[in-house]
């Protein structure tokens, strides 16, 4: 990797061993060598104060797009969004820090260079404003310059710079000082430090084992304040989290869960859970949506983007203003947040203007199922979609497995015609009496005729083609045969429901360790899941639990396996 991100400047022209070799798991990394973990029982999470013999994988982590941008606009105050040009990242698990999708392609690293130039082209635009001592005329142009290093490369590298690190830096800096002076010299920097794995990747080596047959480490505070950085500011640690690293201070639960508490509370924290919310929720679906210009005239851009800020805005409320702040009331409240685009479509009327505001709702809704960007999210351009609504309820908040359809099925994929003679529900009837559909659309089916009320942009309607709305519906719980009438209903049955409330953990475990859960990870899971004990339990409560469990503030002992050529 180091080979790779060398820093060079325009037009090919390069430095020589201005970075040199990285410790010997980045190193092992770029190679395609496999960082492993000694394997372990899973169990009950211990008591306080006792570490399990193993835990789930930590394998090696890349920062995303998402945090790439972010990161260079917290260090260097830049606007633009230079990683927007890099490969898609991969999404195996649902969300895009998924470690899986974190490889390093050829046409990564060269988009990694350019963005790095960028970077430095932007940053060094205003100098005197991420420098001050480069505005002072005569001043020494290397001391300037060695500031630069130790403020930033601290930052950058999320930990106190080694001696090594302000070697290779500094002769980065002399190189760029002697061809075009101070400018030049901080550019050139800028590209070496983004261009550095240890910018790059997060290594997470631990503490040094006082026992060498211990099977766990604990991470060093700088990589716990990394995890948390990442986790709830999407980005590097601001100037308190490192502070407090830096004085050892990021290590005990007490000191971990206080970072936490602050992180989450603060605007970017807010932003994060939003990230996490949107990945998991069918937002990308609302952003590609195309509805019927004949039949749905209303659902414009304007009115596409004001679903999309209501959801997000009813999300962060219930997360973090809400008076019980749970998943029940996630799944059940009668409010939601509208502007003048789609306060018709909630059947609401008076004066509502471009700015959204907290509205509450009389028609029969209740919650998430029944925000109308999600319901337009799932739903085709012309009619709704019982499939699409089933499939998100069965699979994305119960984690229930759904099967792929039958090989070379005609029709699979394709939903019914519309018949102006029939109902949405008659129509996807069909789905059921077909046996090679069956076993799939008699569980998803049920659960999305519970939606039936609202059209294909998520207003409400008591008829359809003339005939009256069957919203019945049921589901198996717990070995018995669940049955609603509406949505109003189904979606208390799914706030108590327990499925509801593991799955809602497992995808917040999957989203802060990007990965699924293993064997290995039974206890920090149990601990997630007990943090969501009851319907009422606040899911803040649940974005804090995770960084109280062993498995965030420790790490298997790694073993270097053997090397892919």
């Amino acid at each position: 990797m180091a080979n790779h991100l060398s820093a060079r400047g325009r037009g090919g022209v390069g430095w020589p061993g201005a970075i040199g070799a990285a410790s010997l798991l980045l190193a092992a990394a770029a190679a395609g060598c496999v960082v492993g973990d000694l394997g372990g029982d899973g169990g009950n999470e211990p008591p306080p104060g006792v570490v399990p013999a193993a835990l789930g994988q930590a394998p090696l982590r890349r920062i995303n797009r998402v945090e790439y941008d972010n990161t260079v606009r917290d260090l260097f105050k830049i606007t633009s969004s230079p990683a927007d040009a890099w490969p898609a990242d991969g999404i195996n698990s649902g969300f895009d820090n998924d470690i899986s999708g974190q490889g390093a392609t050829a046409d990564l690293v060269d988009q990694m260079m350019r963005s790095a130039e960028q970077v430095a082209d932007e940053a060094t635009a205003k100098l005197d404003v991420l420098l001050p001592c480069a505005a002072q005329s005569g001043g020494d142009a290397t001391a300037c310059g060695t500031t630069f290093i130790e403020k930033y490369g601290h930052r950058a590298y999320r930990r106190a710079l080694t001696q090594d690190d302000r070697d290779r830096l500094g002769k980065a800096l002399s190189w760029g000082i002697g061809r075009g002076g101070l400018k030049t010299g901080v550019r050139l920097v800028i590209t070496t430090l983004l261009q550095s794995p240890h910018f790059l990747y997060r290594p997470e080596l631990g503490s040094p084992a006082a026992d060498a047959s211990e099977k766990t480490l604990a991470l060093t505070d700088h990589e716990i304040a990394t995890r948390l950085s990442y986790l709830l500011l999407s980005s590097c640690p601001d100037e308190a989290l490192l502070a407090a690293a830096d004085k050892g201070e990021v290590h005990t639960l007490e000191q971990v869960v206080a970072q936490t508490a602050r992180l989450l509370d603060s605007p970017a924290g807010h932003a994060s859970i939003g990230r996490f919310f949107h990945q998991w929720l069918p937002f990308d679906r609302l952003s590609k949506a195309v509805k019927s210009p004949q039949l749905f005239p209303e659902f414009t851009e304007a009115t596409k983007t004001a679903m999309a800020d209501g959801t997000t805005a009813f999300l962060d409320h219930v997360v973090f203003d809400a008076k019980e702040g749970s998943l029940r009331e996630l799944m059940t409240a009668n409010y939601a947040f509208v502007n003048a685009d789609t306060a018709p479509l909630y059947g609401l009327k008076g004066s509502f203007g471009a700015k959204l505001e907290q509205a509450t709702l009389k028609e029969p809704r209740a919650g998430l199922l029944t925000q109308v960007g999600v319901m337009a999210a799932l739903a085709d351009n012309v009619q709704s979609s019982p499939v699409a609504r089933g499939k998100f309820i069965f699979q994305g908040l119960l984690c229930q497995p759904v099967g792929s359809p039958p090989a070379n099925l005609p029709g699979a994929g394709v939903p019914p015609t519309p018949d102006p003679s029939k109902t949405t529900r008659e129509r996807f009837d069909e789905h059921r009496k077909n046996p090679a559909c069956a076993s799939c659309h008699q569980v998803m089916d049920p659960l999305g005729f519970g939606l039936e009320s609202y059209d294909a942009i998520g207003r409400y309607r008591a008829t359809e083609n003339g005939k009256a709305i069957d919203a019945t519906g049921d589901l198996m719980l717990n070995g018995a045969h669940v049955s609603f009438d509406g949505a109003v209903e189904l979606s208390k049955i799914v706030a108590e429901s327990p499925l509801t409330r593991q799955c809602f953990a497992s995808k917040w475990f999957t989203y802060s360790f990007g990965r699924p859960g293993g064997a290995d990870d039974k206890a920090t899971l149990a601990a997630l899941q007990t943090s969501l004990a009851e319907p009422t339990s606040p899911l803040k409560q649940l974005f804090l639990a995770v960084t109280a469990t062993t498995a965030f503030t420790r790490r298997n002992t790694p073993v270097l396996e053997a090397c892919s050529q």
